[in-house]
């Protein structure tokens, strides 16, 4: 069943009461920066005045005492098997979506969906979700995985209007952040948190505006960004830690045609440019806050709300999570294949084995079994069909 999800836009209209630049920074650069919470907390309890405390000063126990990651036991979550029965993949991706397995969820961990959206006028609300990105911080290993969902996978999606099988960045159009994050957690078998939901442009302009970012190019990556007339970028750089500006790094995060393997380079290349925001987030100033606040104010939508954002903010700085050791990761694997359904190539995912994947990289557990002999994605569309 499709459930509707509460959904806040960080849309300032006429008549309402703004929002506090503090709970704007917090939210923007929660997205922009790459959930860069404890950052962007730091930058807030400075705007607001707020005072931390040292931990270890008598008498002062008390603030940090909400912080204490006391996490207990998780719940017991049954096991579940993969798909079979299949006769087609449409029927393979409906039972494995639909098949009621529990989703796994810890208080030990919080994960954040980012979504990139490929609109035209600049419009955070519209689009499809061309770059989808989980980041995982898990407070007991202390460690941010930043997870990229290939846009290509095909998959079921329960949309308000009825059932559809597409590729999955489609959902966002179907039937908003809501209709895709249900879409995820039920192909992979996880509780998504919070989702943050940017434009491109804003993307490239906030860059911009905090003084460019440093990634590794290769050469054949900036020769083909230069040799791309309709780019307009004959100084794209290349070489290790180069300084890009808003324009070149986001074509650089947003090509395919540069390498072979399409998708696979370019989400590997997102995640590069994540990890360099999250780097660059330490060094935004007080000054540039407000010229982030203007821009983003506009071009954020979440579903989490500000007083929730405020103290995952807070619980960020105390527990330092910018410290984290970063990782990443795709799914699906380059194992999995491409297929043509008729209208277009689409990734076909094996989800029992892409789910238990990601629950292990997640939360170093699963309830995922894997039988020797089971049938897989592939194996249907072989013997069957893709429709």
């Amino acid at each position: 069943m499709f459930v509707e999800r509460k959904t806040v836009v960080y849309r300032q209209k006429r008549g309402q009461v703004p929002l506090k630049k503090k709970q704007i920074f917090l939210v923007s650069v929660a997205v922009c920066l790459i959930c860069a919470l404890t950052v962007s907390g730091y930058s807030f309890v400075r705007l607001s005045g707020i005072n931390f405390v040292d931990p270890n000063s008598p008498g002062n126990t008390d603030f940090y005492d909400d912080f204490d990651e006391d996490f207990g036991e998780d719940e017991h979550f049954e096991s579940m098997l993969g798909v079979s029965g299949a006769r087609s993949l449409k029927e393979f991706l409906k039972k494995w979506s639909t098949n009621g397995g529990q989703h796994l969820r810890s208080k030990k961990v919080l994960n954040i969906l980012l979504l990139g959206l490929d609109n035209r006028d600049g419009d955070a609300i519209s689009g499809n979700s061309d770059a989808i990105i989980l980041v995982s911080f898990n407070k007991e290993t202390k460690k941010i995985t930043l997870v990229s969902l290939f846009r290509d996978s095909y998959t079921y999606i329960n949309t308000p209007n009825g059932e559809r099988y597409a590729k999955i960045n489609a959902a966002y159009p179907y039937g908003g952040p809501e209709c895709l994050i249900e879409t995820i957690e039920n192909d992979y078998k996880i509780d998504i948190d919070y989702y943050f939901a940017v434009a491109f442009k804003s993307f490239e302009r906030v860059i911009d505006m905090i003084g460019g970012i440093n990634v590794t190019v290769k050469e054949h990556e900036a020769k083909y960004i230069r040799n791309k007339a309709e780019y307009n970028c004959k100084d794209m750089p290349y070489g290790e830690n180069v300084l890009l500006n808003g324009k070149q790094a986001l074509l650089f995060a947003r090509i395919r045609g540069s390498d072979a393997d399409g998708d696979i380079s370019r989400t590997r290349r997102q995640r590069d440019v994540i990890a360099a925001l999250i780097k660059k987030s330490s060094q935004v100033s007080t000054s540039q806050i407000t010229d982030l606040v203007k821009e983003l104010a506009n071009n954020v939508v979440t579903n989490c709300p500000a007083t929730e954002i405020i103290r995952l903010a807070t619980q960020g700085i105390v527990k330092k999570w910018y410290s984290y050791e970063i990782v990443d990761m795709a799914v699906p694997e380059e194992k999995d294949r491409m297929a043509y359904n008729g209208d277009a190539w689409i990734w076909v995912v094996d989800y029992p084995a892409a789910a238990q994947k990601l629950q292990l990289a997640l939360y170093g557990k699963t309830n995922i079994e894997l039988t020797e002999n089971r049938v897989t994605a592939m194996d249907v569309v072989k013997k069957y069909k893709v429709n």
